[in-house]
């Protein structure tokens, strides 16, 4: 699927500004249907849910996620578009992060065919960088559901926001 870049930056800048997102890790997606539709996505707690001060502020990555009321923005997005009625099977989703193993289910589960990425999460031989493995997040589970599924991965720095 084509997509104009600058577009899907200012998408990705204007959900990385939303006022409740992620105090520790500020996440943003979009989604581009074949239709044209864009929903976007940030990681943040879920509409009305007040959210003052990270519940988790020493915990390092994926830990603790059980004590936190933020939605990752694959999620959120998916989320959205659902509320809406709106279709994003054969939609390409865009990622300031690699997703952990929960998210990348869903956007198997809801048809997505392509992911596009921010940063390349990966090294020469195409295995995962080093710091992403190991990680509660389930990285590696991530890429080896994204990879069976035929998820096409795209690198493209020209939409970092």
């Amino acid at each position: 699927m084509d997509y104009d870049a600058e577009k899907i930056k200012q998408y990705l800048r204007f959900a990385l500004a939303k006022e409740d997102s992620c105090m520790k890790h500020a996440v943003a997606t979009v989604i581009k249907t074949p239709s044209g539709r864009y929903i976007i996505g940030w990681s943040g707690p879920p509409t009305g849910i007040k959210h003052d001060e990270c519940t988790r502020p020493d915990s390092s990555a994926g830990e603790d996620l059980h004590i936190c009321p933020a939605i990752h923005a694959e999620r959120r997005a998916l989320s959205l578009a659902a509320r809406e009625g709106i279709s994003v099977k054969d939609a390409t989703i865009f990622l300031t992060r690699f997703p952990c193993s929960d998210c990348t289910a869903s956007i198997i589960e809801s048809g997505i065919l392509q992911l596009v990425l921010v940063t390349n999460s990966y090294d020469a031989q195409g295995a995962l960088v080093s710091d992403m493995r190991g990680l509660k997040y389930g990285f590696e589970l991530s890429d080896s559901m994204l990879k069976e599924a035929k998820i096409n991965v795209i690198i493209d720095p020209n939409i970092k926001p």
